[in-house]
C-alpha cells in the first residue's frame, strides 16, 4: 500500500526533517505537500506534525495538502484526522466518506476548517499571483499582440457580415421592387 517509516524523534529531526526544516525556514516556502506514507502506525497527515513541528517550531504559516486523498479503498485516510493533523487540502475527486469532514456543525471542526481556510487563504495572498511587481501580473508581449489581432479580426469579421447583409437586402429590394413593376 505504501511506506511505512520507524524511526526515533531524534533521528527524524537529526536528519530526516532536516531539509524540510530548511526549506520553510530559510526557502520561506508557504506550501508542502503532507505524504503517502506511515509514520510509525499512523498516516502522516494524521501525526500532528505539521502543527506542532512546522508551524509551531518552524514558523511555517502557509498550507499542507495531501496527495491523492481518497475512497480508494485503502482506508487509512480521513479528513477529520487530517485537519485535525494540520492538513488544510486534500486531493480527492470523491466527495463523500472519509474525504469528507463528518460533522460540520461541531465547534471543533469548524475550528479545524477556519484554520485550514486562513492557511489557504495566506498561501494563495502572497504568491506571486497577488505580488504587483511580478511576471505573473505582467501580460507578455505576445499575448497582448494576439488579443489585438483578436479583435481586429472581430470587427473585420462584422464588418463584412454587415456589407454582405446590406448587399444581399438591397438586391432583394431591387429585385422586389422589379417584380412588382
Amino acid at each position: 500500500m505504501m511506506v511505512s517509516i520507524w524511526s526515533n524523534e531524534q533521528a527524524a529531526r537529526e536528519v530526516y526533517l532536516r531539509p524540510f526544516e530548511m526549506a520553510v525556514e530559510q526557502g520561506k516556502a508557504d506550501a508542502t505537500m503532507v505524504g503517502w506514507d506511515y509514520i510509525g502506525t499512523k498516516w502522516s497527515g494524521e501525526q500532528g506534525w505539521v502543527n506542532t513541528i512546522m508551524r509551531d517550531e518552524w514558523g511555517f504559516k502557509g498550507m499542507a495538502l495531501t496527495d491523492s486523498f481518497g475512497a480508494d479503498g485503502r482506508g487509512f485516510m480521513n479528513a477529520n484526522n487530517a485537519l485535525q493533523g494540520g492538513v488544510d487540502a486534500m486531493l480527492s475527486t470523491y466527495g463523500d466518506g472519509d474525504n469528507v469532514v463528518k460533522d460540520k456543525s461541531s465547534a471543533t471542526s469548524v475550528k479545524w476548517l477556519r484554520n485550514a481556510s486562513k492557511h489557504i487563504l495566506y498561501t494563495t495572498v502572497n504568491s506571486g499571483a497577488y505580488d504587483a511587481n511580478s511576471d505573473a501580473q505582467k501580460t507578455p508581449a505576445w499575448k497582448t499582440a494576439m488579443i489585438i489581432v483578436d479583435v481586429i479580426t472581430a470587427i473585420l469579421a462584422i464588418g463584412f457580415e454587415v456589407v454582405i447583409v446590406r448587399r444581399y437586402l438591397k438586391r432583394k429590394k431591387e429585385g422586389t421592387t422589379t417584380s412588382a413593376e
